[in-house]
């Protein structure tokens, strides 16, 4: 009856040792994580070559406003009437030339950012929306994660409030034992014997101790020493 109710303790401890485990190995998403990141960093490299060619893009319509508005005003300065000497009139025809030539060379590259601004937009929507449905899965993911951990924790509260009432059901002596051997083995202090075999370690458990445990006597594992538990006599 002892060793009974000291592997319905072990019981206990083993579950709280196995929520404690499943708790510190939830994943909060991590894969999906990095693909974000992945797919962020695609993003943002689309997005600065959009915003470029964009800017470009004022930045040209810009200037070809300025240049038009100079070019009305060199146009009145030459033919508004006002009194102009040669030199001058020759001075300003040449900044008409000059300004001509650069609105052409803008008006050929609007034309090709106009073909080239939509296949860049094109791309950097499609990121965004990668990058978009990959965060919803997260999200999804994450809410499956706490579900689990809220299951965990409710477990843990359970057991862990069933712990002193199992561990006062216990010989001391055998309790003391119990806890050396737990405090040294990681958190768990006994093992049930499966098929001969200590269940922890998986040593071969000699047939001596099996009686013995099954007797209700306290035997341990020669391998691991935790304290072996055999059902058959038992229960």
């Amino acid at each position: 009856m002892d060793l009974r109710r000291l592997h319905e303790l072990h019981l206990i401890d083993f579950a709280i040792f196995d929520i404690k485990k499943k708790a510190a190995s939830l994943d909060p998403g991590r894969g999906i994580q990095a693909q974000i990141a992945k797919l962020t960093q695609y993003f943002d490299l689309k997005n600065q070559e959009l915003h470029a060619l964009t800017g470009e893009q004022k930045d040209i319509e810009l200037s070809q406003q300025t240049a038009a508005a100079r070019e009305k005003r060199i146009n009145d300065e030459i033919y508004g009437g006002k009194t102009i000497n040669p030199r001058e009139i020759e001075n300003l025809q040449a900044e008409l030339k000059n300004i001509a030539k650069k609105r052409d060379r803008a008006e050929e590259r609007l034309l090709e950012l106009m073909d080239l601004v939509p296949p860049a937009k094109k791309l950097a929507d499609e990121a965004k929306a990668q990058v978009d449905k990959k965060q919803a899965e997260l999200v999804e993911f994450q809410k499956g994660v706490l579900l689990v951990k809220k299951q965990l924790e409710d477990d843990y509260r359970k057991y862990v409030t069933a712990r002193p009432a199992a561990e006062k059901a216990v010989d001391p002596v055998m309790l003391a034992k119990y806890n050396a051997i737990k405090a040294k083995q990681g958190g768990i202090g006994m093992t049930d014997v499966l098929k001969g075999s200590c269940a922890a370690c998986g040593m071969k458990i000699p047939t001596k101790a099996i009686e013995g445990a099954k007797e209700g006597k306290v035997f341990t594992c020669e391998a691991c020493h935790r304290i072996i538990y055999a059902t058959d006599g038992l229960v």
